[in-house]
């Protein structure tokens, strides 16, 4: 999992969100499943982005940061699955606690509104 956020925040950082959707075909259409520095360079490079451009974002600080920082709020909120929402800070949600998928998006719309108001 720390290897598939690294993943995602160097496709963040190098402002490549337009390969989301790529990347998840990627690992669970074609079962490459992306969980290695030379598998995420391999599928990064093929799609226009330069071998130094990916490899200094993918080993930089601002990535490291942004791991760091997911791994804090995950101890901080407790999450142990996904999907969990966290809701302005305050509320933490997930499938079993929502009571299943239709339900969560309930409970996440009301917890907005409540913190709209």
């Amino acid at each position: 999992l720390k290897m598939h956020a690294r993943l995602f925040y160097t496709m963040e950082l190098l402002g490549r969100q337009d390969l989301n959707p790529e990347i998840w075909r990627e690992i669970n259409t074609k079962g490459n499943r992306l969980d290695t520095p030379t598998a995420i360079e391999t599928f990064f490079v093929s799609r226009g982005v330069a071998p130094a451009d990916f490899q200094k974002a993918f080993a930089g600080f601002a990535v490291d940061s942004k791991i760091m920082r997911a791994e804090d709020l995950n101890k901080r909120y407790k999450i142990t699955g996904t999907p969990t929402v966290v809701v302005n800070g305050k509320y933490v949600t997930d499938l079993g606690m929502a009571g299943g998928e239709e339900r969560l998006f309930e409970v996440i719309n009301a917890l907005v509104a409540r913190e709209k108001s």
